[in-house]
């Protein structure tokens, strides 16, 4: 997990562009100079940005913020994250000296703060977030040599969905967490989950579908779950029926739940994955 874990984070300390839009300020006076403290930070917002994405917060859903709060960190860019869902969370994004990255999410008045190590461990509000394999049921003869990396998309990248028929194998993980899943921001939900899916696969997972799920397992925390300090998933991985030995094609179809050991009510989402010779 400390290999997938640190790549996570190089990939997630690289500065490069992304989409992202500003928010609308309601005084027009104000306009100018909000406008020319935004250009001064502009490189702070795209690495800030390009950060969040790598997590899986999708580009889209990122603005800058103008909601103010009284524990927000007055030295840090505050952005808005908005789901489709309704919600919308705020955060920040510190750099450490230690080589980690420390992420404050804001969600109504509930405030966590996420630290991913250098070293591949995660921190939630100060405590060891634990990754725990429910089961193992690894019958996958396409182990991801040297050389090779993958991409991940919601949609098939070869084929349909009916194309995907060969079963590969079956990975779960419970999420263990120091808070009740239900008192966590949604954003925090899905920094988890994509930091579990990546100790699992190739490449980084960083893709819309992290947080949708994220945004039913909190509803479902919240209804079913309200003691539950762990979320889980179940994903079955099945190859596609044309791979050859250069380009191999996969569909993830997973269930993702808020009870430990994949019990209970669930989230079914597919995403897909290309694996390549880089």
């Amino acid at each position: 997990m400390k290999k997938t874990m640190s790549a996570l984070l190089c990939l997630a300390l690289l500065v490069a562009g992304a989409e992202f839009t500003f928010a609308n300020t309601n005084n027009a006076n104000d306009i100018d100079n909000y406008i020319r403290f935004h250009e001064s930070k502009k490189e702070q917002v795209v690495d800030d940005v390009q950060i969040l994405t790598n997590v899986g917060v999708p580009s889209s859903a990122i603005t800058v913020s103008n909601v103010n709060r009284d524990d927000f960190r007055n030295d840090l860019m505050k952005y808005d994250l908005s789901y489709d869902n309704g919600i919308v969370d705020q955060a920040q994004v510190e750099r450490l000296a230690s080589g980690g990255i420390r992420f404050d999410f804001y969600e109504n008045d509930i405030h966590d703060i996420v630290i991913l190590k250098s070293d591949g461990s995660v921190l939630l509000n100060g405590e060891m977030v634990v990754f725990e394999d429910v089961e193992k049921n690894v019958v996958d003869s396409n182990i991801t040599p040297n050389g090779r990396t993958s991409v991940y998309s919601k949609s098939p990248q070869r084929g349909r969905s009916s194309d995907y028929t060969k079963h590969v194998k079956t990975y779960s993980k419970n999420v263990r967490t120091s808070s009740l899943v239900k008192d966590l921001t949604t954003t925090t939900i899905g920094t988890l989950l994509a930091a579990a899916l990546t100790s699992s696969l190739p490449g980084t997972v960083a893709l819309g579908v992290v947080f949708t799920a994220a945004t039913h397992i909190k509803s479902t925390a919240e209804v079913y779950a309200p003691k539950s300090s762990y979320f889980s998933y179940s994903i079955k991985k099945y190859a596609y029926k044309k791979n050859n030995t250069i380009d191999k094609y996969y569909k993830h179809k997973g269930r993702y739940y808020a009870k430990k050991n994949c019990v209970g009510h669930y989230y079914t989402s597919n995403f897909y994955e290309y694996n390549y010779i880089q």
